[in-house]
């Protein structure tokens, strides 16, 4: 047996190699880096807006002003990771697009929302837009091969901020010896490193933002027999904007969201300001009844009179401003 000294000097002076090994991010804890991490893909893998608006080609809008605003027609309603196809064979044409939605080759810049005044599908521009304007580039925030990750790092001790996203993108294709923290965890350090420390009490106060939801109720009167077929197909374009539709480019093998329903209170062909603004919608419930009046009553060949009908709708956007 040897003494404590001697057994200390041969612990500390030997020099150990530890084992690698591949194992899943979510399964890792503390393990450190064995290699530098790349980035696989570019940080944003593609050239989005950054913003809600409308994707324009800036020279159509150059002398836009208050005075003499350009008008477009709203081709189309673009959202993150849907695909666009010319609609009109028309120049001057803008799009509506969501934030992190793939900006098609032919347009240039992107105006927000609030700076466009539209109605139906028009949208009206009261100022001009700068080349580039509103638009995130692929890999502005992460180039392609960059390397995200350096060897002998503990991920754990990671708060760089965006580039989590793409060293998890990594760890998972390359099934390297990381550990990916939950959103929880990192969002600790990161405060941490600032000095910083989460006030429990806020929670009592705001706990997120939530969808809006309207209801509106009509009541569909025929006094005559067009009038009710007029009413039936009013049901039914309700009722069929409530279901997905197939994909054809895809052999029917995927589905297409709801078209979205844009809601505007109008007095005579202006908008009215003494209403709320809805923000654009998808039709969640659809309630019809035949008996509007409580009791049944029809023409001779069988078609309603009187109809209550009651649509629920729920926006899609969150009102940040």
């Amino acid at each position: 047996m040897i003494n404590i000294e001697e057994a200390f000097n041969k612990i500390t002076t030997k020099k150990y190699i530890l084992r690698t090994e591949k194992k899943i991010a979510l399964n890792c804890k503390n393990l450190i880096l064995a290699q530098d991490i790349l980035a696989p893909i570019p940080l944003p893998p593609f050239k989005n807006s950054a913003v809600d608006g409308f994707a324009v080609r800036s020279s159509l809008i150059a002398k836009a002003c208050i005075k003499n605003p350009k008008t477009l027609v709203i081709d189309d309603i673009i959202g993150a990771g849907e695909k666009y196809c010319f609609k009109k064979n028309n120049n001057k044409i803008c799009l509506r697009i969501m934030t992190g939605a793939l900006i098609p080759e032919c347009f240039d810049a992107v105006i927000m929302q609030e700076d466009v005044k539209y109605i139906n599908n028009l949208a009206q521009f009261l100022k001009p837009a700068k080349n580039n304007q509103n638009i995130r580039f692929t890999g502005e925030d992460v180039s392609l091969g960059n390397k995200i990750l350096s060897k002998g790092r503990n991920i754990t001790e990671l708060a760089d901020g965006n580039t989590e996203l793409v060293a998890d993108a990594a760890i998972r294709k390359a099934s390297r010896v990381v550990e990916k923290m939950g959103v929880e965890d990192l969002g600790k350090s990161v405060m941490r490193r600032q000095g910083l420390a989460e006030n429990q009490h806020s929670h009592q106060f705001f706990s997120g933002m939530s969808f809006k939801s309207h209801s509106f109720k009509h009541k569909l009167i025929s006094f005559t027999r067009d009038d009710t077929l007029m009413n039936l197909a009013i049901i039914n374009f309700f009722k069929r904007g409530m279901k997905p539709s197939f994909d054809s480019s895809t052999s029917r093998r995927f589905l297409r969201y709801p078209p979205r329903f844009h809601i505007r209170f109008m007095k005579y062909d202006d908008l009215n300001p003494f209403l709320p603004v809805i923000r654009p919608c998808v039709c969640t419930n659809v309630e019809v009844s035949y008996t509007g009046s409580g009791t049944w009553s029809s023409f001779r060949n069988g078609s309603p009179v009187d109809i209550d009908l009651t649509l629920q709708f729920n926006e899609v956007e969150l009102p940040y401003d």
